[in-house]
């Protein structure tokens, strides 16, 4: 898949305030729907980055601060369903991210530590029953449970 860069510069009064303020670029489908819109200071995405599916609707939402994801990530699938939230700090995953099925059904949960695993993890089916559970220490799996078998 091709897409094209128009950038869209925020004006602003001043030189200083505009040296400072984020430029908002978009990327386009072939066909002219857009892709992405995100801001940017200089070459560094810094603020907002929003992808689309093709029909238009929503299909990521994330934050970035110098370059690097920083605040909420969000994914939804092509009918508007959130299948992934969570957090990133300074580039690495952090704190509580919950993925979902397209049905809404939690597949899995769990807590992030400087981007790697820790703590109790929980996983589930389609129809929200509990698959399994692994316990994780800073990115390393120390146990792990199958509860569908109960």
């Amino acid at each position: 898949m091709r897409v094209r860069l128009a950038a869209t510069p925020i004006l602003a009064g001043s030189l200083a305030v505009a040296a400072c303020s984020p430029e908002v670029r978009s990327l386009a489908y072939p066909d002219g729907e857009r892709y992405e819109e995100a801001q940017w200071r200089g070459a560094l995405r810094d603020g907002w980055r929003r992808n689309y599916y093709a029909d238009g609707t929503l299909e990521r939402e994330v934050e970035y601060r110098r370059g690097e994801p920083h605040g909420r990530w969000s994914h939804f699938g092509a009918d508007g369903t959130l299948l992934l939230r969570g957090e990133y700090v300074a580039g690495r995953r952090s704190g509580e991210w919950i993925e979902h099925h397209e049905n809404g059904a939690v597949r899995s949960r769990g807590v992030y530590v400087d981007g790697q695993k820790h703590g109790s993890w929980w996983y589930g089916d389609v129809s929200g029953k509990p698959l399994s559970e692994e316990m994780w220490e800073r990115g390393s799996l120390l146990h792990a449970r199958d509860l569908a078998a109960r």
